[in-house]
């Protein structure tokens, strides 16, 4: 399965090159330094989220992603620039631009950034078993598949009744169970038992390092 794919276009190839490392771990990352080799990239592939810097020389950020909405390219956007200005954020949000970072940017601020507008939440215990390919999964999940994760997520540690989930969904026990073992491979049950491990593991390797750390003084 593909990571999510990102256009990262930034005529700043120090700034650019350093992000797109870190983005490399969890998406595939195509680079462009202008307008117009960004337009070319578009033409051969199909990314699922644009980073794009404003100020370039030639054509500009702005010029770019207006070029973009006129054919009709329905992507998400993240706007990274040093500019920050009320009628820039404004004229980027009649463009459908909801994502707008301010540089300097740190490379896990990016990624969890890049999460959010994919709507890649954060399942611990999931990552863990996909490893590489959790982004990839997570983007394909069936949204009912991901509203179970959600659920489990919050009443892990309390008794999570499968009827009163299934009515969630408006689906029955039976069926609700049958997508969850088809979209991740494991039972419901199988998947809130080793969610409780996790955590409980967790908790007691941060309380070990907290025992370590007073210690250690």
């Amino acid at each position: 399965m593909k990571k999510p794919l990102l256009l990262f276009v930034d005529d700043n190839d120090g700034l650019r090159k350093s992000l797109a490392t870190c983005l490399e771990m969890e998406f595939q990352v195509i680079q462009a330094s202008n307008g117009d080799d960004a337009l070319s990239l578009l033409e051969q592939h199909s990314p699922d989220l644009l980073l794009l810097d404003l100020k370039m020389p030639g054509m500009s950020g702005l010029e770019l992603l207006k070029k973009i909405r006129r054919e009709g390219r329905d992507l998400e956007v993240i706007i990274i620039t040093g500019e920050s200005t009320h009628s820039l954020a404004t004229e980027c949000a009649d463009l459908g631009v909801q994502g707008y970072l301010q540089k300097p940017i740190l490379p896990e601020v990016l990624t969890e950034r890049v999460k959010k507008e994919l709507g890649i939440e954060e399942f611990n215990y999931l990552k863990e078993l996909l490893k590489e390919n959790y982004s990839a999964r997570l983007l394909s999940l069936d949204p009912r598949a991901k509203k179970l994760l959600l659920l489990v997520e919050k009443h892990c540690h309390s008794d999570l009744k499968m009827k009163e989930a299934a009515s969630l969904l408006e689906m029955s026990p039976y069926h609700m169970n049958k997508l969850f073992k088809e979209e991740c491979g494991m039972t419901l049950k199988e998947y809130i038992d080793g969610v409780r491990i996790h955590r409980s593991r967790e908790y007691l390797s941060g309380y070990e390092h907290s025992i370590q750390h007073r210690f250690s003084r």
